[in-house]
């Protein structure tokens, strides 16, 4: 909890503006991993605060410490957001509750006593959640009683951590992701960081 509150920018509620999207207002939490600088006990003690095994296991193949500290950091984070949905994880009013996993890897709230109980409490029946993280940032968001997903990239060449490709090996790797269109407008931009910028933009 310390963690978060050290380093999360303040719960932002939103209503959804976009008419195809549900009318059930969520809440985002964003959280800055460059500002996360864990000593090897305080990362540690991170590491053990995930209950499932294979999640440690997934962060700790990581090669680069950037990149386990995100994928650390969403996690943490997805359990942050339900324990504070529902009276805040400092009070321990239910510790007990857990993120499980669809089979395509979308994380959602574990369904057993402490979650029905949870979810009672505030009239809903199910809770949602997302996860993303690119660059210095990881995203979140929960809502409840509707499906909420998310998708956060960073606009910058900074973002791109493989420093031995040029942008044109970097954007061919994605090139099958996108329209005929969609490609040309990426490619038509003049500079490495314009491509960037608009590819960025479209994914």
């Amino acid at each position: 909890d310390v963690m978060f509150r050290q380093t999360m920018s303040e719960p932002q509620h939103h209503q959804p503006r976009v008419a195809a999207m549900p009318s059930q207002p969520f809440v985002v939490h964003t959280f800055d991993t460059y500002r996360w600088l864990p000593t090897l006990p305080e990362y540690s003690l991170a590491l053990s605060a995930l209950r499932s095994p294979a999640d440690a296991t997934k962060v700790g193949k990581f090669v680069f410490e950037n990149d386990r500290k995100r994928a650390l950091a969403s996690r943490l984070l997805q359990i942050h957001m339900l324990r504070s949905s529902f009276g805040g994880i400092g009070d321990g009013e239910f510790p007990d509750l857990s993120v499980a996993r669809t089979p395509y890897g979308k994380p959602h709230l574990l369904m057993d006593d402490a979650a029905r109980t949870a979810l009672e409490r505030v009239g809903a029946s199910d809770w949602t959640l997302n996860a993303s993280h690119h660059g210095r940032y990881v995203v979140g968001a929960c809502a409840a009683d509707t499906v909420v997903g998310l998708d956060v990239t960073t606009d910058g060449l900074a973002a791109n951590p493989r420093a031995e490709e040029t942008m044109t090996q970097f954007l061919e790797m994605f090139k099958d992701m996108f329209s005929r269109e969609e490609w040309a407008d990426v490619k038509g931009r003049g500079s490495d960081a314009g491509k960037y910028r608009e590819f960025a933009r479209r994914w």
